[in-house]
């Protein structure tokens, strides 16, 4: 992630415009379905890629496991560490697209909308890394990587390669810096190394009042074998 990147989301944190706090349903659907943890959860382990002010937290601590996150933005995470205290230094300031400031392997990496806004050296560093740090037969969920297909493809200006975006102005991706808009055969060839449990393609059309505005977008479930 670059820096220019990183201080983007720190000043949307800063401001409060960035402040989900309720889990995101296709996160939870597809933890349960294909990541659940076991019933004694006890060395049960897993990191949130880009867990910004904690939305997922409560799912996870629900579950009784090992919760990490890890986001770039000191903002963030010191709002995480006074609403979650008994977290504490598990909540980590940090590039998730670098070698991760926490040692160890996961049998869980989540992502929610955190990967996608990197440009492609950044996704690959990120996936390269998950295989790494993921213990053999440990799962990647990711949710909403944006499609190539969504309407905030074409929005901003041109990144460094086909597919990134920068420099958007206005729309719900105004002030995030840059994203990459990924199509079918680029998840390949990131998840090449994994198993693929699940890849799903999602559609949501806007028909007011603003209309003709779809917001695509990817979610997938990867193995380490």
């Amino acid at each position: 992630m670059t820096a220019s990147v990183a201080k983007a989301w720190d000043d949307l944190y800063a401001s409060g415009r960035q402040n989900s706090i309720w889990p995101w349903s296709d996160v939870v659907s597809l933890v349960m379905r294909h990541a659940r943890p076991p019933a004694d959860p006890t060395d049960f382990r897993m990191i949130e890629l880009g867990c910004g002010v904690g939305a997922n937290i409560p799912f996870f601590s629900a579950l009784g496991i090992d919760y990490h996150g890890i986001d770039a933005s000191a903002t963030a995470i010191a709002r995480l560490r006074n609403a979650f205290p008994l977290l504490g230094q598990n909540l980590l300031v940090g590039d998730f697209t670098g070698s991760w400031p926490v040692e160890g392997e996961f049998d869980l990496v989540v992502d929610r909308a955190a990967i996608t806004h990197n440009d492609m050296n950044g996704v690959a560093s990120a996936f390269a890394e998950v295989g790494c740090r993921l213990k053999p037969g440990g799962k990647l969920v990711c949710v909403d990587l944006f499609s190539a297909a969504s309407s905030e493809a074409s929005a901003g200006e041109s990144g460094p390669e086909k597919g990134t975006r920068i420099n958007f102005r206005e729309g719900p991706l105004s002030g995030t810096g840059l994203a990459h808009f990924f199509d079918e055969e680029e998840l390949r060839t990131l998840l090449t190394g994994f198993d693929i449990l699940h890849l799903q393609h999602k559609v949501v059309t806007t028909i007011g009042p603003e209309a003709n505005r779809d917001f695509s977008s990817w979610s997938l479930v990867a193995k380490r074998p």
